[in-house]
């Protein structure tokens, strides 16, 4: 069973503070992460920009991570396919 939406936004929130005085860029992936997922699941429409931003920074940790072998690392790529979710679920609604 896949884990809901809202679980990823609350898992990427506790990341963020776990990664807190670690790694900044880290932290703040996942508070971007964690507030698009949550303006999404209000039913907004972020920005393109906003989105495609945060999606590519996504895929680019969720790649370094594959690639390095770091454990602990928050799961971008749950994070990622979330928001593609939540995008066409909204897409779909408008019309």
């Amino acid at each position: 069973m896949s884990p809901s939406p809202a679980e990823v936004a609350n898992d990427m929130a506790a990341r963020a503070s776990y990664w807190q005085k670690r790694d900044r860029k880290v932290e703040q992936l996942c508070l971007d992460a964690c507030t698009l997922i949550r303006t999404m699941l209000e039913g907004q429409r972020p920005d393109g920009r906003r989105f495609h931003g945060v999606w590519r920074r996504l895929l680019d940790r969720e790649r370094e991570y594959y690639n390095s072998k770091v454990r602990g690392f928050p799961n971008f790529g749950r994070a990622r396919s979330c928001i593609e979710l939540l995008k066409s679920d909204l897409v779909q609604r408008s019309r």
